[in-house]
């Protein structure tokens, strides 16, 4: 029921759901006979529009969450862990007999440092976990030289917390992890990583933040590095890419703020 009712609250309080309630109280307001009123509903909606799809908002809803993982480290440097954990939401699924291959989406990267590590020779086995791509994340690991075999399975969670809950629970009933805390490497995106540690610290993971999929800091690094008015220029820039961005970015802030409250 949680899990659901979050869905519903986000579909109300997203960026474009936010303006387009705003632009019909504009237009009740101005049926009503209540111009000033639909004015500043008007300039609200045009206004928030205007403010996520800026690199402002993905500056300033981004850099707090990933600038904690930062420099990003190669997979040769991380410490040896007892498995690599790949949180879901990676790639997309493959659900149709005319698809033969995963379609990849703009998360995929946590299936190739997942990848990346395990042929590191960091963890002998990737646990992958989340319902909606499950199949496609193993065939996607497999051709990148993964083994089945290395290959443990959480079918159950469909959110991050239940990806912490279930696979520490699959950890805790391997016979090798018994009478000691498993350490995972904790494969996820960047901006995702704050809130997944915090529900590994609650289900008694020993979890080593092995982030990739950055969204917010490749941008404003090489325009750092461009000069200040590069930097100007990209927070000023408004376009869909920075809409679908900020929004993923506020997303997790209420999802982390939700936790870190109860």
């Amino acid at each position: 029921m949680v899990f659901h009712i979050g869905r519903i609250v986000w579909a109300l309080v997203n960026p474009l759901s936010l303006a387009g309630m705003l632009l019909i109280a504009s237009l009740l307001f101005l049926w009503r006979k209540r111009p000033r009123r639909g004015f500043w509903c008007a300039a609200a909606s045009f206004g928030t529009l205007a403010f996520f799809s800026s690199g402002l908002a993905v500056w300033l809803l981004g850099m707090p969450l990933e600038s904690p993982y930062l420099p990003e480290k190669p997979a040769e440097e991380y410490p040896a862990a007892d498995a690599i954990l790949l949180l879901g939401g990676s790639i997309g699924r493959v659900d149709s007999p005319e698809l033969a291959y995963p379609d990849f989406n703009s998360a995929a990267d946590r299936v190739w440092h997942a990848a990346r590590l395990y042929r590191a020779g960091k963890a002998p086995a990737v646990i992958i976990s989340g319902t909606n791509d499950l199949g496609s994340t193993s065939l996607a690991l497999s051709h990148l030289g993964v083994p089945s075999s290395a290959i443990l399975v959480d079918g159950k969670s469909r959110n991050t917390a239940e990806n912490l809950q279930y696979s520490a629970e699959l950890l805790g009933g391997e016979e090798r992890f018994r009478g000691r805390k498993p350490r995972v490497l904790l494969v996820t995106s960047a901006w995702h990583m704050r809130r997944s540690m915090l529900l590994a610290r609650r289900e008694d993971v020993d979890a080593v933040p092995a982030p990739c999929d950055y969204l917010a800091a490749p941008h404003f690094i090489s325009a750092r590095d461009d000069g200040t008015w590069t930097v100007v220029c990209e927070a000023l820039r408004m376009n869909t890419d920075n809409l679908f961005n900020s929004s993923i970015l506020l997303k997790e802030w209420i999802g982390w703020l939700q936790k870190k409250l109860f």
